[in-house]
């Protein structure tokens, strides 16, 4: 065991316990799982005759249920709908653990997804992209301010964070950290303690098109262009760069791919169970690092418990 793991493994050993807030856009995860045994006479398409079906929380459901695995107490503040959709999520957000006010939409965002031998065949959303009305607007400042814990944003371009939500989180005590969208300039979330954006949302919120810009460069130029905020850039399988004035080079170890679903909801609620825990930033970030890489060798998005990190630490 390097000196390194030991200390990551040490930090989830003793962690202390925290409250988080998780405000954001969350959805309903569906998988249609099947076998395909033939091509259809209609179409040139393979036929999935359906075998089972499950549902998973989504988006900022599964970050809020992510970090409830990880240990922490959680509340969530996001949208849902009376709908059918909407009382599943209800359901599985409460059975992980967590506690949620949900705010009315008109209808809730689900992602289904269609499965063979854990192999994606096709995904259709259902996405319901509306900007808060004044009413919802009010109800979600007056729930920010009812909570003190620290918070975390998880942002998806459903219209949930916009920027009355950003100026209230940038004037509490407590700090905040947020998971980017790629409909989203860098410079819409400039004030969190850490930002995590993938390769995509990266060049997306600076801009510009996708290249083979360093990611080194890539992770400062987004943090410049989000106010100095500290910048975890996620790369897949060739780890992060975190960027906190210095580029950290975080690898990650080689692992099964199954399904990347959920991976960057569970490497920021990994960084952040972390860093409110006492850890630095970058030790914050290689724990989130370590998390994203279990979160991918799972199909669909489940979270990662606190024994299974200890377990990959050891």
């Amino acid at each position: 065991m390097t000196e390194e793991i030991g200390r990551l493994r040490r930090l989830v050993e003793n962690w202390r316990p925290i409250d988080v807030l998780v405000v954001g856009d969350a959805m309903l995860d569906v998988y249609v799982h099947g076998a395909v045994t033939r091509v259809s006479p209609e179409a040139p398409v393979p036929v999935l005759e359906e075998q089972r079906r499950d549902a998973r929380p989504g988006g900022a459901a599964h970050l809020a249920a992510s970090l409830s695995a990880l240990g922490a107490r959680v509340r969530l503040l996001a949208r849902c709908a009376e709908d059918e959709a909407g009382e599943t999520l209800k359901r599985l957000v409460a059975r992980a653990g967590v506690e949620a006010s949900w705010l009315p939409v008109g209808s809730t965002t689900v992602k289904t997804r269609f499965v063979s031998l854990n192999q994606q065949l096709l995904r259709v959303d259902l996405d319901h992209r509306t900007p808060l009305g004044a009413g919802a607007r009010d109800a979600l400042l007056r729930g920010l301010a009812s909570h003190s814990e620290s918070v975390v944003v998880s942002d998806y371009g459903q219209g949930l964070v916009d920027t009355a939500l950003l100026t209230a989180l940038r004037a509490r005590d407590s700090g905040w950290y947020a998971d980017p969208s790629r409909h989203r300039p860098a410079g819409f979330y400039a004030g969190a303690r850490l930002l995590t954006p993938n390769r995509n949302e990266a060049h997306a919120g600076l801009g510009g098109a996708k290249g083979g810009v360093d990611p080194r460069r890539l992770a400062e130029r987004y943090a410049s262009a989000a106010g100095g905020s500290p910048v975890l850039l996620t790369l897949g399988a060739e780890g992060g760069v975190l960027w906190d004035g210095t580029a950290h080079v975080l690898p990650v170890r080689a692992r099964p791919v199954f399904d990347v679903t959920g991976a960057g909801d569970t490497t920021l609620a990994a960084a952040v169970r972390a860093h409110l825990s006492g850890a630095n930033l970058v030790d914050a970030a290689r724990l989130g690092m370590v998390a994203g890489g279990l979160a991918v060798t799972h199909f669909g998005a489940r979270p990662v418990r606190v024994d299974e990190l200890i377990a990959d630490l050891s």
